[in-house]
């Protein structure tokens, strides 16, 4: 009788967990379809539209590299709001930062910050957007705004702080006037997330008149699919979208 119940128990483990790979399978699948239709419809569109490959010429005298919210809260396993997909993205950022430096590009790293006194900030409806979010979680320049220690930050590298996506809208950040002291008006930008502080920043920056470089595998967000998905959004409508690889090369052969 024992020998029948676990037969029966191993039986039902193993149906199991044959639905829970089927169920992962075809939701990879399901998301690869959509990918792809997506790219396909924004290929054709392109095409339609006669928008070259090579959206903008990389000139490294006019460009600054963006790093946009890598600190503690989010690449630290003990960060608050900690997103594995950074510890992805962290090499070809800290690569495109050497990269950068021996070419006297400038480096921005933009701090995502909020000043909290008392029970007033300067946040907006970002905490009512993010109800789960602690007001404190990214305020005053706490350990969690700070940039986290796996990046190759540099003392004579720039930092913003921002207090909202984007790090161009009015009273958000100081990084327009900085990049205008610089005399930058073309900009990589990597970090995280796609869809949120990249995508918004970039979205400005775009009406703003900066050209702009986005470098696919060096950004990332908390799912795969949200991350395809805005950079499809922003090279349709924004930006140039480009790899780590290429915008190493480009930056290799300009002067």
């Amino acid at each position: 009788m024992n020998e029948v119940i676990v037969l029966l128990i191993f039986i039902l483990a193993c149906i199991l967990i044959s639905i829970i790979v089927t169920r992962i399978i075809v939701k990879k699948q399901l998301e690869k379809s959509a990918i792809s239709m997506m790219q396909t419809k924004i290929n054709k569109i392109l095409k339609e539209t006669g928008r070259t490959k090579n959206l903008f010429h990389l000139d490294n005298n006019r460009s600054a590299l963006v790093v946009i919210d890598m600190q503690n809260a989010f690449c630290s396993k003990q960060g608050d709001r900690y997103l594995s997909p950074t510890q992805q993205i962290i090499p070809n950022i800290n690569s495109l930062v050497d990269t950068c430096r021996t070419k006297d590009i400038p480096i921005i790293w933009v701090r995502h910050n909020i000043t909290l006194k008392k029970n007033k900030h300067d946040a907006g409806l970002w905490l009512k957007i993010h109800p789960d979010m602690a007001p404190s979680t990214l305020a005053n320049l706490n350990p969690q705004t700070e940039i986290y220690s796996g990046m190759h930050l540099d003392k004579n590298d720039h930092q913003v702080t921002k207090n909202r996506y984007s790090a161009f809208i009015n009273n958000s950040s100081n990084l327009s006037k900085i990049l205008s002291s610089l005399k930058r008006d073309q900009l990589i930008v990597t970090g995280i997330a796609t869809n949120a502080c990249v995508e918004s920043t970039v979205r400005d920056g775009m009406q703003l008149d900066y050209e702009l470089f986005v470098v696919s595998d060096a950004t990332a967000s908390f799912d795969h699919l949200f991350h395809k998905a805005s950079l499809m959004a922003m090279k349709l409508l924004f930006a140039e979208v480009i790899t780590t690889g290429e915008i190493t090369h480009l930056l290799s052969i300009n002067k």
